[in-house]
């Protein structure tokens, strides 16, 4: 194999090949991101249905981020082997069969495990997808495809906890299962007749020793580290807010589920305003200046939520607004350190996906168990933790202007 930094073969990544529609591609995005966020209005009332403490309940949401990061450090080289429509289609069967065990669940144990399946075959969706626009198109061009395809994405986080809200409140906490597993079916019915394969380098080993070495590889390219930690603390702010904001809401705000719900509209349309931008502008600016100004803006809201904090304001737009602004941020900053990370070396495409977005998660899963173990009756928990992976996000954001 080449040197770490040695550059990869290079064929043009349009030649020959017909990629799947944008819409497609959006759909594959938003399975696995609506599975968390159409959960999390419901976890209070799982609680009690289940007779269980908050910490156990909140497993759901933990061990599914968790072994969502897990599952992407084998979808990313498996599909790297057999293409990525397999693993895509294979990957949508087992997040159904998932999301079935959670509506039969009679415990909250068989629940978690059930969501733990979820999380295995939901991996695939969102990892392959952008795989698959780096097979596709140059880097520049891939942040603003990916800016263009989280946009829809955000759309499902956008209705996700208000739908699954109004479903916990007025049909119960099962209807949120039934709708996911219909979801998957439907996005399995799409892929199978709009998904081509896409992968010019399939055929590659993965055996334990390959897989050690193409992750090697990676960890030692200053292009894919910097990038991928960039997406890495990034995405632990939104992690964390997610770990404390249902507490905060329903416990010391007083909000009902449906509720939340329609508050989290903030959150997901900052989201998709910061989506929409690096779809226009990404490709224009490059992915170092979307990345910087991503990550200023994203200090600047956590400094906003602080001020309110030391306020004493508990108003839910106190909490909301903040982080609409650090949901653009987000979204501004994300699509360019993806696309960063997954064109450090193209023919490693699935595996520097695969790898980043664990990194992203698993770190998410930490933030969210940090977060719900330290809320008590205040908001400073999840607000400092917030400031900490702000800070870090810019700080190897700089760094990764340098490779840029």
């Amino acid at each position: 194999m080449s040197s770490p930094i040695a550059a990869s073969p290079q064929p043009s990544p349009t030649v020959g090949i017909r990629g799947p529609h944008l819409l497609t591609l959006i759909a594959l995005s938003a399975v696995s991101p609506l599975a968390i966020n159409i959960v999390v209005p419901a976890l209070p009332g799982l609680q009690r249905v289940f007779q269980a403490d908050y910490a156990t309940v909140q497993l759901a949401l933990s061990l599914y981020l968790l072994t969502f990061a897990l599952a992407q450090l084998i979808v990313g080289p498996l599909s790297d082997r057999y293409g990525r429509r397999p693993v895509i289609l294979w990957g949508l069967v087992v997040f159904a069969i998932g999301s079935a065990m959670c509506v039969l669940a009679p415990s909250i144990e068989v629940l978690i495990m059930g969501r733990v399946v979820q999380a295995l075959g939901g991996s695939a969706g969102i990892v392959l997808a952008r795989a698959i626009v780096r097979d596709l198109h140059e880097r520049d061009r891939a942040a603003a495809v990916i800016g263009y395809m989280t946009t829809g994405m955000a759309m499902a986080q956008m209705v996700g906890p208000a739908v699954g809200g109004l479903l916990d409140e007025k049909v119960g906490w099962q209807a949120i299962f039934w709708l996911l597993t219909g979801a998957s079916v439907i996005v399995f019915g799409v892929c199978l007749t709009d998904l081509r394969e896409t992968n010019r380098y399939r055929g590659q080993s993965i055996g334990i020793s390959a897989l050690i070495t193409g992750y090697g590889t990676l960890l030692r390219h200053p292009v894919f580290v910097s990038h991928a930690a960039t997406a890495t603390f990034a995405s632990a702010v939104y992690f964390a807010f997610m770990g404390g904001a249902p507490y905060i809401a329903t416990e010391l705000m007083g909000l009902t589920p449906s509720i939340y719900g329609l508050y989290f509209i903030f959150v997901a349309g900052g989201y998709a305003v910061g989506n929409f931008i690096s779809g226009r502008r990404a490709q224009a600016y490059g992915i170092a200046r979307m990345i910087t100004l991503g990550n200023a803006l994203a200090l600047v809201s956590i400094a906003l939520s602080a001020v309110l904090l030391a306020m004493g304001l508990m108003h839910p737009l106190s909490l909301f607004v903040p982080m609409f602004i650090a949901s653009v941020a987000n979204g501004i900053t994300l699509p360019s350190a993806i696309a960063g990370a997954v064109s450090a070396r193209p023919d490693l495409a699935g595996a520097a996906s695969g790898l980043s977005g664990a990194l992203q998660v698993g770190l998410g899963a930490v933030a969210t168990a940090v977060v719900g173990a330290t809320l008590s009756d205040s908001a400073a928990p999840m607000v400092a933790t917030m400031g900490f992976f702000a800070v870090l996000a810019f700080i190897t954001g700089l760094w990764a202007r340098r490779h840029a």
